[in-house]
């Protein structure tokens, strides 16, 4: 089995997506990310892919490895390979044995040059069908980054059983997967990857949005997204060129609980009848959070009797509006999420 993802111990991070290229903005700007407490920025080069952009995407990466922040490199395997070979990206066919070795060839320089995070788009055209597309993740594995501490990422469009598959250790594929468009049953989703021990990430664009009020609840609508993906069991994509001023404060104050989460592996989801409510338990290693959100504009009174027993032992955690205290009756404003740990299990820590 590839140790990857294990070495690499994907749960929750955070990883933020730039649009910026020029390499003295991205170092300026590191303080500004280690103060957000990322754990990876992800870049998108190759505009040319020439020596001197190589060199200095790995001067950049040793940069902010130095740093303590990984460095995600982001590319389209078929632009790359056809760039590579002055192709057409329209002639470039992965059936072809040769031009899979010339991808594994340059995944391998990367790595070989210090690069250790990578995040593979166009993987669909590896094969026809979901069977072959793991057996060909498998065999990208296998040739480039098996036994090596990579994290290897992928946006596809499987079916969910297919996702998870690949990016479940086992299979040795990839380290983690992030699905493309909104998720229905975002929950769900979630505990279907934590229960198999694969790799998720999740976007701002996975959110399901039908219904809510942004032009009236802006602010609010947004911090309520951020939070459910924040405290969903998966690793977080945040986009830099959605974030303002305001976001960056909310999130920086967020991103400071990543450590109380992680290793929190059951996920269980409380008031199951309440159709514009997400309520549920994440706990592990002795200790639980409870997570409370409000999906409409409407105030919500929750009744927590029977679902926590013990709602007394839990504190303040982080909200999307204000500080609260948790009752055994709780009201939920518009589009407000709330999280309340058990102060119980901190103060013994």
């Amino acid at each position: 089995m590839g140790e990857n993802r294990n070495d690499l111990k994907m749960k929750d991070k955070i990883i933020l997506i730039t649009d910026l290229r020029e390499d003295k903005k991205l170092k300026v700007n590191i303080r500004f990310y280690q103060a957000l407490g990322l754990d990876y920025l992800l870049l998108r080069p190759f505009e040319r892919l020439d020596e001197k952009e190589l060199e200095g995407l790995f001067s950049l990466n040793h940069f902010y490895e130095k740093n303590g922040l990984g460095l995600v490199v982001s590319f389209h395997i078929g632009t790359v390979m056809a760039k590579l070979l002055g192709e057409d990206p329209l002639n470039i066919d992965f059936a072809d044995p040769k031009i899979r070795q010339g991808l594994y060839h340059f995944i391998s320089y990367l790595i070989k040059h210090g690069i250790k995070a990578f995040d593979f788009c166009g993987l669909e055209s590896l094969a026809i069908g979901e069977r072959d597309l793991l057996e060909a993740c498998r065999e990208l594995n296998k040739n480039t980054f098996f036994n090596k501490k990579v994290l290897a990422m992928a946006e596809i469009y499987p079916s969910q059983k297919t996702q998870i598959a690949l990016a479940n250790p086992n299979f040795s594929a990839l380290s983690l997967v992030r699905s493309k468009g909104e998720i229905g049953n975002l929950f769900k989703f979630s505990r279907d990857f934590a229960d198999a021990g694969a790799g998720l990430a999740l976007s701002f664009s996975n959110f399901p949005k039908k219904g809510i009020n942004f032009e009236n609840y802006p602010q609010a609508a947004k911090r309520l997204i951020l939070m459910t993906l924040f405290f969903l069991k998966g690793t977080l994509f945040i986009e830099e060129n959605r974030l303002d001023f305001n976001d960056i404060e909310f999130l920086r104050a967020l991103f400071a609980l990543k450590e109380k989460i992680q290793n929190l592996e059951k996920m269980t989801k409380i008031l199951p009848k309440e159709a514009d409510v997400l309520a549920f338990i994440r706990e592990g290693e002795g200790k639980k959070i409870l997570y409370m959100a409000n999906f409409s504009e409407k105030e919500v009174l929750l009744d927590l009797a029977y679902k926590v027993m013990d709602y007394k032992d839990y504190d303040f955690l982080a909200g999307s509006l204000t500080h609260r205290t948790l009752y055994r009756t709780t009201l939920l404003r518009p589009y407000e999420a709330i999280v309340f740990q058990n102060c119980k299990y901190f103060e013994r820590m």
